[in-house]
């Protein structure tokens, strides 16, 4: 009853917000099942350049949208992993005209065994993803067709 009492208590906007979050969060989840990464990113940059070429400035902060996927993805088992959070939460981004940078990075655990890990930057800060993760990983070069 707590969980919806939270939600009741949030405003229209931030429903709206965390509603998108999750649906694409699903979609995304789905996607890397079905198609490849890059067919997947590049209906994500289309999704988000079409609807923030339709809108003006929401209004929202990095805060929010950042907030919305962290919340929508603990309920969507799917998409609880860093590559989902990592695209849905740069889509949105985009799409209310905020700069977002996807990262790839890699790394070995101490077994050796090959790690990599997804998050996102915003101005050469870590808004998903975790803020150790560029010293933790080794960054891969920008993605192709990636706004630095």
């Amino acid at each position: 009853m707590s969980r919806l009492r939270k939600f009741l208590g949030l405003s229209n906007g931030e429903k709206v917000l965390l509603f998108k979050a999750s649906v694409l969060l699903s979609m995304i989840g789905i996607g890397l099942r079905v198609s490849s990464f890059q067919s997947m990113r590049r209906r994500l940059a289309g999704r988000a350049d079409s609807a923030g070429h339709r809108r003006r400035p929401s209004g929202l902060s990095r805060r929010q949208i950042v907030w919305a996927v962290d919340v929508a993805s603990r309920y969507i088992p799917w998409a609880r992993t860093c590559l989902p959070r990592a695209l849905a939460a740069q889509s949105l981004l985009r799409e209310h005209r905020i700069p977002a940078e996807l990262r790839i990075g890699v790394s070995r655990d101490a077994a050796g065994k090959f790690q990599a890990h997804a998050w996102v930057e915003c101005q050469g800060v870590v808004v998903i993803g975790g803020r150790a993760s560029p010293s933790t990983y080794t960054p891969l070069p920008p993605l192709k067709g990636e706004c630095v």
